[in-house]
């Protein structure tokens, strides 16, 4: 989803979610056949309006390119230090992160258009990627306007493997893809129904692929869902946000224990951080644990706007 241009912007999962994806390809760099890009990284204050105890913010960072292609960056994934990041217009851009104190460097950047199964770059609403994560040795990545779910084929091609039982609307899709496991994904939408965010399976050969919408996380706060994740150790890392153009943006950054049956257990919430809007914080849209260091990831999305940033905020846990 995309938060308004200004000028500082912006559990109850019962159902199981599997995503039985068979014979598919090793790990690959959907970037490999795009082209380099320089990126500069330049350190950034941010001031927290909460913190919970043992979490610190380890590094902050403004990116900033040349290319005109970079920018919009709504979903994220890091595994080892490598980034994968996925633009709401159409491209994967990868990089190394090599971090020396408050330096950060991203190494060997690459941006290359996302493709559908025969190649072709996409185009507009079908452009519009918002979720990204790793399912087994696969990429799998949501869209919304063009609602589905697509996994990885290599060279940065992408099929489809399911679609939303029913109509969402068109900017308030599917913004949180969190893969657990070798074999199943969580997928959350943007926007709240009836009090909760809703929660989708999918299942191979599930009525032709589709997804199949299951109880949802409970709403603890006015904000809106834009990213998340699943650490090793089961627990669920969301991205949140609420814009409102009279006082800002409020991110929050929230985590859930999972319950006996490996899924998030709504009653173990707790918030992580916050930032209101004079805190220097941005449109974050993508939240990723990198489960080699244990640091959480958020980046946001400046929406090809002048008056905004992209941002890269790490923070150390407990």
């Amino acid at each position: 989803c995309h938060a308004p241009d200004t000028a500082t912007p912006e559990a109850s999962v019962t159902g199981a979610l599997a995503l039985l994806l068979l014979g598919l390809p090793a790990k690959a760099d959907p970037t490999a056949e795009g082209t380099p890009l320089a990126i500069a990284a330049a350190p950034v204050t941010l001031a927290p309006v909460t913190l919970a105890s043992g979490v610190a913010i380890s590094g902050a960072w403004q990116l900033t390119s040349e290319d005109a292609r970079f920018g919009g960056l709504s979903a994220l994934l890091v595994e080892d230090a490598r980034l994968t990041a996925l633009s709401d217009q159409g491209y994967w851009l990868s990089a190394r992160l090599d971090r020396q104190g408050e330096a950060l460097s991203l190494r060997g950047a690459r941006l290359a258009p996302i493709r559908n199964a025969e190649g072709e770059p996409l185009q507009g609403n079908a452009a519009d990627a918002e979720g990204l994560a790793r399912v087994g040795a696969t990429l799998v990545l949501s869209f919304e306007r063009d609602h589905r779910l697509a996994r990885h084929l290599g060279d940065g091609r992408i099929e489809p493997i399911g679609v939303p039982p029913a109509p969402m609307a068109s900017n308030n899709g599917l913004e949180g893809l969190a893969g657990l496991g070798e074999t199943r994904a969580l997928a959350l939408g943007e926007a709240p129904r009836d009090g909760l965010y809703p929660a989708f399976v999918y299942q191979d050969g599930h009525q032709g692929g589709a997804l199949v919408q299951v109880p949802g996380l409970p709403v603890a706060s006015a904000h809106s869902l834009t990213g998340a994740d699943i650490g090793p150790d089961g627990r669920l890392y969301l991205s949140l946000r609420r814009y409102n153009p009279l006082t800002g943006v409020s991110i929050h950054a929230v985590t859930y224990a999972p319950g006996p049956d490996g899924l998030p257990d709504p009653d173990t919430r707790t918030q992580l951080a916050a930032w209101e809007n004079d805190s220097g914080i941005d449109n974050m849209e993508a939240i990723a644990l990198d489960r080699a260091s244990g640091v959480l990831w958020l980046l946001s999305d400046d929406n090809y706007s002048a008056r905004q940033r992209t941002l890269l905020v790490a923070l150390s846990l407990p």
